[in-house]
């Protein structure tokens, strides 16, 4: 697995002269302050860099303008990434320029998902497929105070897309891994190229076809391979349409068949319910007990045999019922064979007639406008060809595609996986105390628990669980884990350290954690790296540091001049 690591975090703000340098390690680091002192704010700015917009920006902080800087590595590898002024910048160790731009969707998206190995592609609301904004990047591995906390894949805004917490559930799990993605956009671009060629070759077989049909339908030519070869067309044709017929009437002859049968079959219902009226309207008019008028045997008339002939009556009512609706449906298909047989006709009568005509009733004129057409015919005709070959190619690389689709969606690898989450979410939640619904009505795109302090308890135990098994199965890069104040809904002094002690404990091997709370709540300095930003309330850059963290931007600054 691949890792997305923080490094350096600068802050600046020159209308307040003030700036922050922030570092990140291997070990879990906790972000510590009282409410109000720019915690969130901290948090917040990591991902507005990468151009992933969180839920709400305080105005002082708008007003401050501030610039930031990320130095990060992915996979060992050294990057920086600035957002100053509305452009997203990113260089690589040695402060080359790789990407500038104010395009989140357009430029920043794609470069982050190359750079990231973020594969994931979405269709909008104009069934347009795109690359997702970078949120979706980052959509599982950051809880917001805002919004996290309530529901899950809500930590960041404009996740505008349609079925977002399903689709990323999916992928980041690695139920649909980046081949899925990775093909579906190759088959996806094959089809619009091969409804461009489709395109192209309506026109030039409606422009042939005038052609063919213009001035009495006649083509000549004075070059004999230019006769033979649209002689040879034409027969080929001629014969593909005869076999079209042919095919036409069988199919027809066998729909009027059955057509037939379920007629006969019909009219042997209606006798049948015919008589079973006859006979039950007998029975109803006879006493409870009637003699046989031809062996003198008395047989009981009781309710029970009266119901037994409705219950026969009922069945055959079906049946007959079925008889009328499978007769309409074979009235239809026969109406429409016929009509496809007409067509076929219709193209057999104008072959025979062009092949009626004789040469002798031909005008100097039109001999010479049907070379003209003959000519442009065959330069159609050429390029028709030529489109075909690439229709040709274009299915069979799309039925590639499909095929490669269809090999990464395995019912077992999807089954394990739900498997193994349903496991850790129920371990999770034993251990925060929450209880859990039926696991059959638990899924891999969020829980839906909503009572009091437990709903955020029940959020935390989803996401480590459903991180644990993007480590182990995802297939793009696995990125810092960042919880903003989990101390939500009121915990108490037992479910606060034991959600701290969770998310210590639980984070998967080798992730790098970010939490940023009011206190440690029971964690001691050997489980985090405390970073206390208690400073002015709602002040979190500090004036002391501003030359240093100018001084470390304004190089980067220089490269964007």
């Amino acid at each position: 697995m691949r890792n997305l690591r923080f490094s350096k975090l600068y802050l600046l703000s020159q209308n307040e002269r003030a700036g922050l340098e922030i570092s990140f390690g291997d070990r879990p680091t906790l972000v510590r302050a009282p409410n109000q002192h720019g915690k969130s704010a901290i948090l917040k700015s990591l991902y507005e860099a990468f151009g992933a917009q969180p839920h709400k920006v305080d105005d002082s902080w708008k007003r401050a303008s501030v610039t930031s800087l990320i130095e990060f590595s992915v996979q060992g590898t050294n990057y920086a990434i600035l957002k100053a002024a509305g452009y997203y910048s990113i260089f690589d160790s040695n402060k080359t320029l790789l990407l500038s731009t104010n395009k989140v969707s357009d430029e920043l998206a794609p470069f982050l998902a190359r750079l990231l190995n973020f594969s994931l592609v979405m269709v909008d609301k104009k069934d347009q497929v795109r690359i997702p904004p970078p949120a979706y990047i980052f959509a599982p591995f950051y809880v917001d105070q805002d919004h996290g906390w309530t529901a899950a894949w809500s930590s960041f805004s404009r996740m505008y897309l349609p079925n977002s917490a399903r689709t990323l559930s999916e992928y980041h799990s690695g139920i649909r891994p980046n081949d899925y993605y990775e093909a579906m956009a190759e088959r996806d671009r094959l089809r619009a190229l091969a409804q461009t060629l489709e395109v192209e070759r309506k026109a030039i077989d409606d422009a042939i076809r005038k052609i063919r049909t213009a001035a009495g339908e006649i083509t000549l030519s004075y070059e004999l391979s230019d006769f033979s070869s649209e002689t040879t067309r034409l027969v080929s044709e001629s014969q593909k349409l005869h076999e079209a017929q042919v095919s036409y009437r069988e199919r027809l002859a066998a729909l009027n068949e059955e057509r037939q049968l379920w007629i006969d079959q019909r009219d042997i219902l209606n006798g049948a319910l015919s008589e079973m009226d006859s006979a039950l309207s007998l029975a109803v008019r006879q006493p409870s007990h009637v003699e046989c008028p031809t062996c003198g045997q008395e047989y009981e008339n009781s309710l029970t045999e009266q119901f037994g002939l409705v219950e026969d009556v009922d069945g055959l009512i079906a049946a007959r019922l079925n008889s009328y609706r499978k007769i309409a449906e074979l009235d239809d298909s026969v109406t429409k064979c016929r009509s496809d047989l007409g067509e076929v006709e219709q193209a057999i009568a104008r072959v025979a007639t062009i092949f009626a005509i004789r040469k002798a009733e031909l005008s100097f004129h039109d001999v010479v406008v049907a070379e003209g057409r003959t000519e442009a015919a065959r330069l159609l005709q050429t390029r028709l060809a030529e489109l075909d070959a690439e229709f040709l190619n274009l299915t069979r690389g799309i039925a590639e595609q499909n095929q490669r689709i269809k090999d990464t969606e395995s019912k077992e690898r999807t089954n394990k996986i739900k498997n193994e989450f349903l496991d850790l979410l129920a371990d999770f939640s034993q251990k925060l105390d929450v209880r859990l619904a039926d696991r059959k009505k638990l899924g891999l795109s969020g829980v839906n628990i909503g009572r009091g302090s437990e709903g955020p308890r029940a959020l935390l135990a989803y996401y480590f669980a459903f991180l644990r098994i993007a480590q182990l199965y995802s297939s793009s890069v696995f990125c810092p884990i960042v919880i903003d104040a989990p101390n939500q809904q009121g915990q108490d002094q037992t479910h606060m350290p034991a959600m701290m002690r969770l998310m210590i404990d639980e984070a998967p091997k080798n992730s790098q954690l970010i939490i940023a709370a009011e206190d440690k709540f029971g964690l001691t300095d050997h489980d985090v790296k405390s970073i206390d930003i208690t400073g002015q309330k709602d002040h979190v850059l500090r004036l002391d540091q501003f030359e240093l963290v100018e001084g470390i931007i304004r190089p980067y600054l220089g490269f964007l001049i």
